[in-house]
């Protein structure tokens, strides 16, 4: 079972300004930034690609990742 999720992105989310491909943007098993609305443009998450505040993330999950915030994707 997935979950489709959109959260904003606030000043307190913990990789702001970090791209994908950094060994610091490590998600949970079953985490896919599918993409990022930012200034009301789509765009794709690739490698290169990093959150600004402001920005909507959308995120597939699993279920069993329990999910509540945008920090919670992140691997321990």
């Amino acid at each position: 079972m997935a979950e489709i999720m959109e959260f904003n992105a606030s000043k307190d989310f913990g990789k702001l300004g970090v791209e994908f491909k950094s060994p610091d943007f490590k998600l949970k098993k079953d985490v896919l930034v599918a993409a990022i609305i930012r200034n009301d443009k789509l765009i794709i998450a690739g490698g290169n690609t990093s959150i600004t505040e402001g920005d909507r993330v959308i995120v597939a999950t699993s279920k069993n990742n329990r999910i509540k915030k945008l920090n919670d994707i992140f691997a321990k």
